[in-house]
């Protein structure tokens, strides 16, 4: 579970969470927010597959994950529709 990371004592620790699908632009408005400048990022590697995670899951697979990362998955605003 991750939400454990961001909650504790039933308290919200961060005030962002940034998400690897979105980097480039989280880690500019955490660059903006903290006041550090930021060069542009190389993006090496790149996949060639569908970079949407939910087409890596079968029916079988969302269920399981579903069901055992509900409360991450609400927490943090996936969802697999």
């Amino acid at each position: 579970m991750q939400k454990h990371w961001v909650i504790q004592n039933g308290i919200q620790q961060l005030d962002f969470v940034g998400r690897f699908e979105n980097l480039k632009i989280d880690l500019r408005l955490l660059a903006k927010k903290c006041n550090f400048k930021l060069n542009d990022i190389p993006h090496k590697r790149r996949s060639r597959r569908d970079s949407d995670y939910r087409g890596f899951y079968t029916e079988t697979t969302k269920d399981l994950v579903g069901k055992r990362f509900k409360e991450d998955i609400d927490f943090f605003g996936y969802e697999f529709k």
